[in-house]
C-alpha cells in the first residue's frame, strides 16, 4: 500500500511537501490546542449514538402520545441520545419517567412538549429518578396553568408538584437550553429519591423559564448545585427556594450566578425549612422588577454555615430590609445594590457571627446594618468569591468573565469594622438578553484554524510538485 501511494503520487516524497505537511500538521495542533472538560464533553456527546424518534409518532399536537414517547425512552439504550422531531409540537398528557437511566440524553431538538388538562400531569413533565450522567436539552415544557405568575389563583394545592422537571437522587444532571413555561408547579425541583438518596452535580444554564404556580427552582435535598445564566420571570413564590422537607435533608454547595430574573411574588432567595443549608453562594444576578430579598433563617436553634451574596443589582426599591440572616456562622454580603425606601436599612441580622459587610449601596441616608451579632466565632469567611464545583462538562469556577470594577468608598458594618481601603464593586452580571443556546459541540474557531492549515499545506505541497515537474516538462519539449 505505502509503495502504491509513493508511484501514483511521487510529489509526497519530496522533502519539500514533507515539510509542508509537517507544517500543516503542527497548525493543526497548535489551533486545536489542549482538550478542555468542555471540550471533551462536547467530543463525547457527538460521539454518543443517536437514535431519532420514529416519524409515526404524532407530531403536531393533535394526540396524547405519552405513551409512545415513553416506549421510546425505553427503546434508546444507555450511553445513546433519544433526539426528537426538530420544532415538533408533543401533546403528552402523563408524566414522561427517566428512572435508573445513565449517561443518558435527551435531545429536544427544539421540539415542544404540551399539556393541556389541568388534573393530567400530576407528578412532573419529566421526572428524573435516579441515575447518573443525564442530560436534557433543547427542550421547550408547556403547561397547562392559564393563570401561572404572580396572581393569587396560579397557585393550585393538588397540582404543586406538577414540575417542569423534577430530579431525584439522580448523580450527574444537566439542564441545558431548556425553555419551562406555565406549569402548576416548579420550574425545577431537585430533591431526593424514593429511597432518600440525594440528588448530586446538578448543572442548569442558559435557559429560560417563566409563568408558574410555586417556586422558581426548588432544592430540597442536594449536593453541589450551580445555577447560571437563566432567565426566570412571574414566579408564584419565591425565585429560588433552598428548603429541605425533613431533618434528613438538606443542601450543601449551591451556586446561583449570573442570573436574570424578573417578577417574583415573594422572596428571591428563600431558606428555611427543617435539614441544614450550608454553603451558598449568590453572585452577579440582576433583578429587574423584583426586590433582591434574601431571607435565611434554619428551624429551632439550629444554625447555617457559609453565605455569599456578592454583586447582585435590583432596580426595585425595597420598603423593608431586604436581605435577612438568622443564626449564620461566616456571611459575607459585599457590592450589592438594592434600594431601600425610608431611610431603610438594608441588612437586618439575628444571632449571626463571622460577619464581612461592605461596599454595598441601601439607602442614601439611612445604616446599612441593623440586629444583633455574636462575637466572633472563628467562622469568618474570605470575602473572595469562592470557585464553583467542578461538574461534568463544565470547568471549575464560573466561567463568566469578571465584572468591570470601580472604585467606590467602603460601607462599613457596625457590626465588625470593615476595611479601610476602598471596595471594587462589580456591573452586575453579564447574562442581560434573552438565553441564548449552547453550541452542543463547542465554538467553531478550532476547526477554522485546522482547515485553514490543512489548505496551506495542500498549497504548499501542489506548489512542490509543480517546482519538481518543470525540468522534466522542458527536456521533453525539446527532444520533440
Amino acid at each position: 500500500m505505502g509503495h502504491l501511494l509513493t508511484s501514483r503520487l511521487p510529489f509526497l516524497t519530496s522533502r519539500a511537501a514533507g515539510r509542508a505537511l509537517l507544517a500543516g500538521a503542527t497548525l493543526a495542533l497548535v489551533a486545536l490546542g489542549p482538550t478542555t472538560a468542555i471540550g471533551s464533553a462536547a467530543a463525547a456527546s457527538v460521539a454518543a449514538p443517536v437514535v431519532t424518534i420514529p416519524t409515526t409518532v404524532d407530531a403536531t399536537g393533535a394526540t396524547d402520545v405519552t405513551e409512545a414517547l415513553r416506549t421510546f425512552f425505553a427503546s434508546v439504550p444507555d450511553g445513546e441520545v433519544a433526539q426528537l422531531a426538530r420544532g415538533a409540537r408533543y401533546r403528552v398528557e402523563g408524566t414522561l419517567k427517566l428512572k435508573n437511566r445513565n449517561n443518558f440524553t435527551v435531545d429536544g431538538n427544539h421540539a415542544t412538549i404540551i399539556s393541556t388538562a389541568k388534573t393530567s400531569v400530576l407528578h412532573g413533565h419529566i421526572w428524573i429518578e435516579g441515575g447518573t450522567n443525564l442530560v436534557v436539552r433543547r427542550l421547550v415544557i408547556r403547561g397547562a396553568n392559564p393563570l401561572g405568575g404572580t396572581d393569587d389563583d396560579a397557585y393550585v394545592r393538588n397540582l404543586e408538584n406538577a414540575h417542569g422537571i423534577r430530579i431525584a437522587g439522580a448523580i450527574g444532571v444537566e439542564i441545558s437550553n431548556v425553555t419551562v413555561t406555565d406549569v402548576f408547579g416548579d420550574f425545577i425541583y431537585i430533591g431526593r429519591s424514593e429511597d432518600r438518596v440525594w440528588s448530586e452535580d446538578v448543572w442548569i444554564h442558559d435557559s429560560q423559564f417563566a409563568r408558574n404556580g410555586r417556586q422558581g427552582i426548588a432544592v430540597t435535598a442536594a449536593r453541589r448545585v450551580v445555577i447560571e445564566r437563566n432567565r426566570l420571570d412571574n414566579m408564584r413564590r419565591s425565585t429560588i427556594d433552598l428548603e429541605p422537607n425533613t431533618r434528613s435533608s438538606g443542601v450543601e454547595d449551591v451556586f446561583v450566578l449570573d442570573n436574570t430574573v424578573g417578577e417574583g411574588r415573594l422572596r428571591f432567595i428563600a431558606s428555611h425549612g427543617g435539614g441544614p443549608v450550608d454553603r451558598v453562594v449568590i453572585a452577579r444576578n440582576t433583578l429587574r422588577g423584583q426586590t433582591m430579598t434574601v431571607d435565611v433563617k434554619p428551624p429551632d436553634e439550629d444554625r447555617r454555615t457559609s453565605f455569599y451574596v456578592i454583586n447582585n443589582t435590583s432596580d426595585t426599591s425595597s420598603g423593608r430590609a431586604p436581605l435577612k440572616f438568622v443564626r449564620v456562622d461566616g456571611l459575607v454580603v459585599r457590592g450589592n445594590i438594592q434600594p431601600v425606601r425610608d431611610r431603610g436599612v438594608g441588612i437586618d441580622l439575628g444571632g449571626v457571627c463571622g460577619v464581612f459587610i461592605a461596599g454595598n449601596r441601601f439607602s442614601e441616608t439611612g445604616p446599612p446594618v441593623e440586629g444583633l451579632a455574636k462575637p466572633d466565632c472563628g467562622q469568618a469567611l474570605s470575602p473572595d468569591l469562592p470557585p464553583a464545583p467542578a461538574i461534568a462538562g463544565r470547568t471549575a469556577g464560573s466561567p463568566a468573565p469578571p465584572a468591570t470594577t470601580t472604585t467606590t468608598t467602603t460601607t462599613t458594618s457596625p457590626i465588625r469594622p470593615g476595611p479601610t481601603t476602598a471596595v471594587p464593586l462589580g456591573t452586575g452580571p453579564t447574562a442581560t438578553g434573552a438565553a441564548t443556546e449552547t453550541p452542543d459541540s463547542g465554538p467553531p474557531w478550532p476547526w477554522i484554524f485546522v482547515i485553514g492549515a490543512a489548505a496551506v499545506a495542500v498549497v504548499a505541497v501542489a506548489r512542490s510538485w509543480v517546482r519538481a515537474q518543470r525540468p522534466a516538462s522542458r527536456s521533453s519539449k525539446n527532444d520533440s
